[in-house]
């Protein structure tokens, strides 16, 4: 599996193929982590969880602040702990 990081979106690769895409917008240094969406013959194998996992990552890196949108990544942030970055 490969992520690559894109404008306003992070996508994960099995080979040359999407299999899935986080979308985000970033105002006022803050991060709005708006939708992950997984192929369906991928789900349930962790994907989207990686695809949230690079973004705190990235969001970690340039010392920025998160809101998670969409309600899969606000499930994430509310069974961990990630105080240091979220809004």
């Amino acid at each position: 599996m490969l992520i690559r990081r894109f404008e306003n979106k992070i996508k994960i690769y099995d080979g040359i193929e999407v299999i899935g895409t986080l979308k985000y917008t970033v105002e006022d240094n803050i991060v709005y982590l708006n939708s992950v969406q997984v192929d369906p013959n991928y789900r349930n194998h962790g994907y989207a969880r990686l695809l949230v996992l690079d973004a705190i990552e990235f969001i970690r890196e340039l010392n920025l602040k998160a809101k998670p949108v969409c309600p899969y990544i606000e499930s994430m942030f509310k069974a961990e702990d990630y105080s240091d970055i979220e809004v």
